[in-house]
């Protein structure tokens, strides 16, 4: 039986993994339209992630009428959604961009 919190903590998860796909994907995007490839280390940061997390998962939240993220899983999301993004950096592209 799913339990609330159980869905909770997949919703968060979930939206953390989509922010963090998608915050890559907007690095490699400038990089491209700057005419330069990806490399070297992650250049996103901690708190760049807690903001970004805590923006989209908040607003998912409320549109599901569930309460505000608390502090302690801000920083999980934050931590997700950082490690995801810094993995999601290093996979190759189809264009085989390392």
């Amino acid at each position: 039986m799913t339990t609330p919190s159980t869905t909770r903590d997949t919703l968060l998860e979930t939206s953390a993994l989509r922010v963090a796909r998608e915050w890559a994907t907007a690095y490699r995007g400038e990089l491209a339209r700057d005419g330069r490839r990806v490399a070297g280390g992650w250049p996103g940061t901690l708190s760049e992630a807690r903001m970004r997390a805590g923006a989209y998962v908040g607003r998912v939240l409320s549109k599901r009428s569930m309460r505000a993220l608390s502090h302690d899983e801000l920083g999980r999301v934050a931590r997700i959604t950082y490690d995801e993004a810094r993995r999601a950096w290093h996979l190759p592209q189809a264009d085989g961009e390392a």
